[in-house]
């Protein structure tokens, strides 16, 4: 069964990707991430995403490696397509994850539907550790070692793309952009359904 990975699809937090220039069709899709083992190794991972793959076309993860080992090979041995993320969080790994980025692409360039560098990582008060324009440099790097094999883009709450004036500089940078969306925590008296249809439709 998925639960016994603890992988959910959750309505009352989506993640909704967004093509600049046209509509894009990503595959049935669920995050995954290995944290739940004590000991991350390519034979867990393995188990993993064979049982994934039982339910589901894609995954998304939150980095290009777990540890040291590709995301993107991962998937690509269990038949999975990926979108993948390049973590932001801790700047010294940053060009690691760019690299892992560029080989998983040049190695597997069907297995990887879009590449997003950085998750919720504009700065919005206590949200996010980057300026637009760091962003978007990361952004051109990657866009640059994969040569337009796959669309490049970033994600961010709904609330940043809605509000925050640096955030329409970040998705004219992008092929595509993800929403996250968080209906249990806007303010008002709606369903969490009700929010999320309303969020889903601004973004």
């Amino acid at each position: 069964m998925v639960s016994s990975l603890n992988l959910a699809v959750l309505v009352a937090a989506s993640t909704l990707a967004v093509g600049i220039a046209k509509p894009l069709q990503l595959s049935s899709g669920i995050f995954y991430s290995p944290g739940r083992h004590s000991q991350v190794t390519k034979t867990v991972i393995a188990e993993d995403l064979s049982l994934v793959a039982q339910h589901f076309s894609s995954i998304r993860t939150n980095s290009a490696k777990f540890n040291d080992i590709s995301a993107i090979a991962m998937a690509a041995s269990a038949s999975l397509r990926i979108g993948v993320i390049v973590d932001l969080g801790v700047p010294w790994l940053i060009d690691s994850e760019i690299q892992a980025v560029c080989d998983g692409v040049d190695q597997y360039p069907y297995t990887v539907e879009a590449v997003y560098v950085g998750s919720e990582s504009l700065k919005n008060g206590d949200i996010g550790m980057y300026t637009a324009d760091q962003i978007i440099g990361y952004i051109n790097e990657v866009k640059k070692c994969v040569k337009g094999k796959v669309p490049v883009g970033s994600i961010l709450r709904a609330n940043e793309w809605l509000h925050v004036d640096t955030a329409d500089a970040v998705a004219k940078a992008s092929d595509l952009v993800g929403c996250n969306i968080y209906p249990f925590f806007t303010p008002g008296t709606e369903p969490p359904i009700k929010k999320l249809e309303s969020q889903w439709g601004e973004c």
